[in-house]
């Protein structure tokens, strides 16, 4: 094997597969979400808190330091979750007129939700940092079933950086070409 690139989804379950291919000398890439060893030859992933303090810049200045706002987080056990929220909150807690409400992606469809709850309890929200496209999607077909008057405006946390970044380290040392998909289109990138 010359190789083994992971696309984990979460950082301890694969730990032991890294660690044996360590040990054989097997390069190991990992892509997206950062595991919790060491013994990987690199890691292709965007600099999530980053993206968390991108958004929470863009809110503030969208808004002039003043919004209701809703962050809505994957899940908790993943690395791009906890970093983005971390950044967010890092720049959205210097400013007090800032009211943020963090939760966790649920289940968008049922009547419990915990979105659908601060729908009907909050009469005004500004905006939505959604953490992926998914849950930005699920969230604005809330919004507008729910308050269909209402303007609540939604970033989204996009994964393209990480996409740029292998495709650039990618070039230069591994491949000739990668490919991706895109919402069903095939793309070449060199």
């Amino acid at each position: 094997m010359d190789a083994i690139i992971i696309a984990p989804y979460e950082s301890d379950s694969i730990v032991p597969v890294i660690e044996k291919a360590n040990l054989r000398g097997i390069p190991v890439i990992i892509v997206d979400r950062k595991v919790n060893t060491s013994n990987y030859t690199a890691f292709l992933g965007a600099d999530n808190i980053e993206v968390g303090r991108i958004a929470g810049k863009q809110i503030v200045s969208l808004s002039k330091g003043r919004a209701n706002v809703v962050e809505i987080r994957s899940e908790s056990v993943t690395s791009p979750g906890t970093e983005r929220s971390l950044g967010f909150k890092q720049i959205t807690d210097q400013f007090p007129n800032i009211n943020k409400i963090s939760i966790d992606a649920d289940d968008f469809n049922s009547a419990n939700s915990r979105y659908v709850k601060i729908l009907d309890s909050l009469p005004n929200i500004d905006y939505v940092f959604a953490f992926n496209d998914v849950i930005a999607y699920n969230a604005w077909k809330i919004s507008k079933k729910k308050k269909p008057h209402n303007t609540i405006k939604l970033l989204e946390s996009m994964d393209l950086m990480v996409l740029m970044e292998a495709y650039n380290l990618l070039r230069m040392a591994f491949l000739p070409a990668l490919y991706c998909t895109q919402q069903a289109e095939l793309k070449q990138l060199s």
